[in-house]
C-alpha cells in the first residue's frame, strides 16, 4: 500500500492507525507522518485528534511500566573498547619496547 494514499481524503488531516489508541497518521501536504498522542491522551476516531479518554474506542491509557528487557544471552562483558590501551598507555608501552 502506498502511504500517500492515506492522505487522499484530506491532504492536511489526521488518519487513525489501525486499532491503535495513541498512534495516528498526520497528513501534511498529502504526505503522512506517523505521530503519537501526548501522555494520557488517546486518538479519537470521530474528531480525528488526541483527546482526554475515554472515547468510544479507547479507555484511559495504562501507566504500567513495560516488562524488563531480557538479559543478553552472551554473559561475557563487552571488552572491545575496554581492552584498548589509552594514548598514555600506548606511549608507555612504546617506551618500554624501545628500552628492551
Amino acid at each position: 500500500m502506498a502511504y500517500a494514499a492515506l492522505c487522499n481524503e484530506d491532504p492536511n488531516g489526521n488518519v487513525p492507525l489501525g486499532k491503535s489508541c495513541n498512534r495516528y497518521w498526520q497528513c501534511q501536504g498529502g504526505y503522512p507522518r506517523l505521530q503519537r498522542c501526548p501522555a494520557m491522551l488517546v486518538f479519537d476516531r470521530r474528531s480525528l485528534r488526541c483527546v482526554v479518554p475515554p472515547t468510544e474506542d479507547c479507555d484511559v491509557p495504562t501507566t504500567t511500566p513495560p516488562p524488563p528487557e531480557e538479559e543478553n544471552q552472551d554473559s561475557r562483558p563487552n571488552t572491545h573498547k575496554s581492552q584498548r590501551p589509552t594514548h598514555g598507555e600506548y606511549q608507555d608501552r612504546q617506551r618500554q619496547a624501545t628500552r628492551n
